[in-house]
């Protein structure tokens, strides 16, 4: 008796171990495929989280010329409140001093 295995059981082994490789090439394949779709999404998600917050930066710079645009405005109502006030002060001077004259 040889110790030699038969070269019938090598040609078994050799198919199995073939057969053990595709189905670990293709488990490989697919985890990589998997792993390349889910980065995909991931970036995709990154991406919208990118335009939305863009967009509320936008929103915010709008808002901060809205504020300035509106604190002018206050002033320059103020402004004129003043002015009408001075001039009302002047016109009831200038009446008074026109009724003395009369």
């Amino acid at each position: 008796v040889s110790s030699h295995p038969s070269p019938q059981v090598d040609l078994q082994r050799e198919k199995e171990l073939e057969n053990e490789l595709q189905k670990l090439a293709k488990e490989y394949n697919d985890y990589k495929e998997t792993s390349k779709k889910q980065v995909q999404a991931k970036e995709e998600e990154i991406a919208k989280f990118q335009d939305q917050l863009f967009i509320a930066e936008q929103k915010l710079s709008k808002l901060g010329s809205t504020e300035k645009i509106i604190e002018q405005l206050r002033k320059e109502v103020k402004t004129l409140k003043t002015e009408e006030k001075d001039s009302k002060e002047r016109a009831a001077k200038a009446y008074n001093y026109e009724q003395r004259l009369k």
